[in-house]
């Protein structure tokens, strides 16, 4: 028997040895690169389960966040509302205090205006006096009494108050 003239046993013999040399040279390196592949995956998984856990909390801190919301805006909402009646009062105050201020400095500047007119009045009523008494003791000095001029004069002169 010849076996050894057969083409199935020379395409065994190169399967074989095929096979000898794809597990001494080329397996190793595959198993090197599964393996490198593997450690990657893992890696990759375990930054994904602590991204997930991070998330998690995150998600958790935000449901506690939301949930306390309400009460937050609320209290808000409060605080709002004192300041805005504390800053209405202010206000309020302020208005008082210059409506006041206002109404002081005009009566005081009526009151000045008020003496100024009187004394400006004075001051033609008495100008107008000593002309109307210089000119009646001109005219009267040939008169046998100036006291009756000076009356008349006064009596004609019209009040001042």
């Amino acid at each position: 028997m010849m076996i050894f003239g057969t083409a199935e046993f020379w395409v065994l013999a190169s399967f074989l040895i095929c096979l000898v040399i794809a597990i001494k040279l080329i397996f190793p390196k595959i198993s090197v690169g599964i393996a490198a592949y593997q450690s990657e995956v893992a890696t990759v998984l375990m930054e994904a389960e602590k991204k997930l856990t991070f998330a998690k909390q995150k998600l958790k801190s935000t449901h506690e966040k939301t949930d306390a919301l309400p009460q937050v805006l609320s209290a808000l909402l409060k605080d709002s509302k004192s300041r805005s009646r504390r800053y209405q009062k202010e206000w309020e105050k302020q208005r008082d205090y210059l409506q006041s201020y206002y109404y002081n400095m005009h009566q005081h500047h009526r009151s000045a205006i008020e003496i100024q007119m009187k004394r400006q009045l004075v001051f033609r009523v008495g100008n107008a006096c000593a002309v109307a008494l210089t000119h009646k003791s001109v005219e009267s000095l040939t008169a046998k009494s100036n006291d009756k001029v000076v009356l008349k004069s006064l009596d004609e002169l019209p009040s001042i108050w």
